[in-house]
């Protein structure tokens, strides 16, 4: 026998916390995880869900509350982790074109004013 709907959502309310405390905490290394493991928890919920009778709506909607918050929490944090790696490369691509700029600017003017001065 399947699982019942809320053991279902108790659990997408467990992964959906766990991908938020490491989100909060500025790692993204386990989001492809997390995701497909709600994804496969949403699937199996959806026929599910229109089985609930009354008693346990309001226990199933007080939990996709809390998913949804938690989603959105992530969501933006996701956003301003995105943000902050995004103005990192965008500095590590201007420190690498100004080493290039350098380099090239050196190439072989450099070596041969050195060897003339030397010679």
């Amino acid at each position: 026998m399947g699982r019942e709907p809320l053991e279902l959502l108790e659990e997408l309310l467990r992964v959906t916390l766990a991908m938020h405390g490491e989100v909060l905490a500025g790692s993204l290394d386990h989001l492809p995880e997390y995701l497909t493991a709600r994804q496969h928890l949403i699937d199996a919920l959806g026929p599910l869900l229109q089985e609930l009778g009354d008693a346990d709506r309001s226990r199933a909607l007080t939990l996709l509350r809390e998913i949804v918050e938690k989603d959105e929490e992530v969501r933006r944090w996701v956003e301003e982790l995105l943000k902050r790696e995004l103005v990192s490369l965008k500095e590590g691509q201007k420190t690498i074109q100004a080493i290039r700029a350098f380099r090239e600017s050196l190439g072989d003017s450099a070596s041969s004013r050195f060897i003339e001065e030397e010679g």
